[in-house]
C-alpha cells in the first residue's frame, strides 16, 4: 500500500478552550494511523466557520487523500460543518452517510440528526462526522471496510484488474 495522507479536523470551541479533551479527533486520529500505516494531521478548532474552511482549502490544495472532521453536523446554531464542505465537493457520495444514519438510527433516533456528508473534493475524500465518541466509533466501524475501495476508486485504479 502507498503512502496515504490524511487530515482529522475536530470542531469543538470548548476542547480548544482545555475544558475538556478532544477524544472523536483523537480515536480517528488513531484509527487513521493504523490503517494508512502513517501520520496524519490533527487541528484542534474553535467553532469558526472562516478557520474551518481556510482549514480544508489548503488541505484540498495539499491533495491529502482523506480529511475527517468532528463535529458541527447537528442543528445547532453552531452547526456549520456541512455548509462549509458542501461548496467544495465536486461529488457527493451519499449513500455512506445514508446508509449509516438509517443503521443507528433504528436503535436511536437522535442519529438521524446528523446532517453529515460524503464526498469527492478534488483528490480529497471528505467525511463529516458528529462529535460525540460513540457516534464516531460507529461511523468509523462503517467506513473503515469502504476506504480501500474509496481511495482506488478516486485514483482511478480498478481493484478487479490484474496487476
Amino acid at each position: 500500500m502507498s503512502l496515504i495522507s490524511f487530515a482529522v479536523i475536530t470542531l469543538s470551541t470548548r476542547a480548544s478552550q482545555g475544558v475538556y479533551e478532544d477524544k472523536s479527533g483523537k480515536f480517528l486520529l488513531h484509527r487513521l494511523e493504523k490503517f494508512s500505516q502513517s501520520k496524519g494531521d490533527y487541528f484542534l478548532l474553535a467553532d469558526d466557520k472562516k478557520k474551518l474552511d481556510f482549514t480544508l482549502r489548503e488541505l484540498r490544495k495539499k491533495q491529502i487523500d482523506l480529511i475527517f472532521t468532528t463535529g458541527g453536523t447537528g442543528i445547532g446554531s453552531s452547526d456549520f460543518t456541512i455548509e462549509a464542505v458542501l461548496p467544495l465537493l465536486d461529488k457527493q457520495i451519499p449513500g455512506v452517510m445514508e446508509f449509516i444514519r438509517n443503521k443507528f438510527g433504528q436503535s436511536n433516533p437522535n442519529a438521524l440528526l446528523s446532517r453529515g456528508v460524503c464526498g469527492l473534493s478534488d483528490k480529497s475524500l471528505i467525511f463529516t462526522l458528529p462529535g460525540s465518541l460513540r457516534a464516531v466509533k460507529e461511523y468509523w466501524q462503517e467506513i473503515e471496510p469502504l476506504l480501500q475501495h474509496m481511495l482506488q476508486m478516486k485514483s482511478d485504479i480498478d481493484s478487479h484488474e490484474k496487476v
